[in-house]
């Protein structure tokens, strides 16, 4: 699936992704290929995303993810 993160001032991450691993007020979830759907609110925490290449953890001070239906 394709990953794009990106902080106010610049693009961090933009390419594919096998899993990213996100922490919302309501807990620990990862998105895959084919999730449903969705938009959460980040806080304080790490990013994962798992790609064929390694992972890379980012630090997020908050935020916001969301998977389109073409994810």
């Amino acid at each position: 699936m394709h990953c794009q993160l990106q902080s106010p001032e610049r693009m961090l991450f933009d390419g594919e992704a096998k899993m990213v691993v996100a922490r919302s007020p309501e807990g620990e979830f990862a998105v895959m290929e084919g999730h449903a759907p969705l938009m959460a609110a980040l806080g304080p925490s790490p990013l994962r995303i798992k790609a064929d290449s390694g992972e890379k953890t980012y630090a997020l001070s908050g935020g916001v993810l969301q998977v389109s239906a073409d994810a």
